[in-house]
């Protein structure tokens, strides 16, 4: 993997993934989403939630890439639906940001569309991300990002190696 560097505005990245190693391997998808192993099947959308443990964040970032990467087909964290806040002055601790999946969702209040086909959208309007109470949803240009659950089979659960989000029971 060679990273040659990244803008924050580009529509695209700059980072360059090499991985063809020979004529086989080129053209293959940098990203397949992960089997459903271990999540609640069959589960509605509005009881699934991510719960997060801040302390065993690593700060990899995996969970920020792999959401770009599946939902836009590019690498680019700011262009996430989940955010690794780094607290550097006090406990020293990565915290991953996200939507609540709140069953009252307020970032919809005033709106006529129905929460339940909401949810299951990844870009959203800015003005949702500043209603939202938590200060979950990250905005970039006139974008919010939302986590969607992936469409119910959530993808950063099943990178996080040191297991700092998980699906909520």
């Amino acid at each position: 993997m060679k990273l040659i560097g990244r803008n924050r505005d580009a529509e695209t990245t700059k980072i360059d993934i090499i991985n063809c190693v020979g004529a086989a391997h080129c053209g293959r998808p940098l990203w397949k989403p992960l089997p459903a192993v271990g999540r609640h099947r069959g589960a509605p959308l509005h009881f699934m939630r991510i719960k997060v443990n801040p302390k065993k964040c690593s700060g990899c970032h995996l969970c920020e890439m792999v959401c770009s990467l599946l939902h836009l087909g590019i690498l680019n964290i700011e262009k996430s639906a989940i955010h690794i806040q780094k607290d550097d002055l006090d406990t020293s601790l990565n915290t991953p940001i996200l939507c609540h999946q709140c069953k009252e969702m307020k970032c919809l209040y005033g709106e006529e569309m129905g929460a339940d086909l909401e949810k299951r959208k990844f870009i959203w309007n800015k003005i949702r991300a500043k209603r939202c109470p938590f200060n979950a949803l990250s905005i970039l240009g006139e974008n919010a990002y939302h986590c969607d659950l992936c469409g119910e089979n959530p993808q950063c659960i099943k990178v996080c190696t040191p297991k700092a989000i998980s699906l909520q029971k």
